[in-house]
């Protein structure tokens, strides 16, 4: 809650900068607002399996209905136009994660009242060196991609370096 935007952009800034924690006093109320369940060991059966080969069946044709697209641009246009292409899908992921962001506080402030409770400013570390350094490579397998998929739009427009590098930005 109130996690800052930076944060969003660079994980590693977690375990830099405090955050700030609230004092509950009465859990068990405060899991009774919230839904919670106290036995952890009922789970809902999930359906992954079915669910996947569903994603499966419906993806192949799709896929197959845009690949004739792929191989061209959506539209001739110059450098500017191109990279307010590439800045649009970016955007609406921010503010799609905003949004949520603000709802879910929203939805929090109104169960439990914050006003009232303490707070306390904590820094989380990492258990090890290495635990950091894996979050930071994986971070950057997964963003430096990206950002070469959307800079090789920007060059040269084709639309798999769009689909690709928005796909994996959200990741």
């Amino acid at each position: 809650m109130g996690q800052s935007f930076w944060r969003f952009l660079f994980p590693v800034f977690a375990w830099i900068f405090p955050h700030i924690v609230y004092k509950v006093n009465d859990e068990e109320k405060v899991f009774e607002k919230l839904g919670a369940s106290t036995n952890l060991k009922e789970k809902p059966k999930q359906r992954i399996g079915e669910i996947g080969l569903l994603g499966g069946v419906i993806s192949i044709p799709l896929g197959r209905l845009v690949y004739p697209l792929l191989d061209t641009n959506l539209f001739s246009s110059s450098l500017y136009i191109n990279i307010i292409v590439v800045t649009i899908p970016i955007l609406f992921i921010f503010l799609f994660i905003i949004f949520l962001n603000v709802k879910f506080k929203k939805n929090l402030k109104r169960i439990i009242h914050f006003d009232d409770l303490p707070t306390r400013r904590i820094w989380i570390r990492p258990k090890s060196m290495k635990l950091m350094f894996t979050v930071i490579f994986y971070f950057l397998v997964f963003l430096i991609p990206s950002m070469l998929l959307l800079f090789s739009y920007i060059q040269k427009p084709n639309t798999l370096p769009l689909i690709l590098g928005t796909i994996q930005k959200i990741e």
